[in-house]
């Protein structure tokens, strides 16, 4: 390995003095311009090809906040990403009237954000108005039959009512 590494080395070394030796013979004004336009070339290469920074990458200023009333802040080029990333779409539009507060802990089954749309407030209030008078009405018949002043086909029409009421509310019960 080390014969052949002094092997390479060599013949780069014998390669480099015969590109000297003719860089030499040629005229001094072509060397000046073969000097300068390589100098141009790696100018070049380094505003086109050199390091650039992402769009997305912006100057970001980090608090460390230690005891006392000291106060340390760096600022530094990049970009900030959240650990864990979670993305959740609505049901249907509207307007978000909520938002939990930005680095909360949220457990399962709390409110991340709400959306306000009357017109399906409206609607699912109203469902459980229908349900619940659709119940009270059954259980007045279901009472009046009991005591023997309501017949047993208008008890088993309040609950065929409050069935479809039930089936067509947006609530389960």
């Amino acid at each position: 390995m080390k014969q052949y590494i002094k092997a390479r080395l060599s013949s780069i070394q014998s390669l480099s003095i015969k590109t000297c030796q003719k860089l030499r013979s040629i005229n001094p004004i072509y060397q000046i311009i073969i000097g300068v336009a390589l100098l141009a070339i790696i100018i070049a290469s380094k505003f086109l090809f050199g390091h650039r920074h992402s769009p997305e990458s912006k100057v970001v200023e980090i608090y460390k906040a230690s005891k006392g009333n000291m106060l340390q802040t760096t600022r530094l080029l990049g970009r900030i990403e959240a650990s864990k990333l979670f993305t959740s779409t609505a049901g249907y539009e509207g307007t978000i009237s909520y938002i939990a507060p930005a680095g909360s802990t949220l457990k399962a089954g709390e409110i991340i954000a709400k959306i306000q749309n009357d017109p399906i407030e409206a609607a699912y209030h109203s469902s459980i108005h229908t349900v619940e008078i659709a119940t009270a009405q059954y259980n007045r018949q279901l009472m009046l039959f009991n005591s023997k002043t309501a017949s047993r086909q208008t008890v088993e029409d309040k609950f065929s009512n409050l069935s479809v009421a039930k089936r067509t509310s947006c609530c389960p019960n």
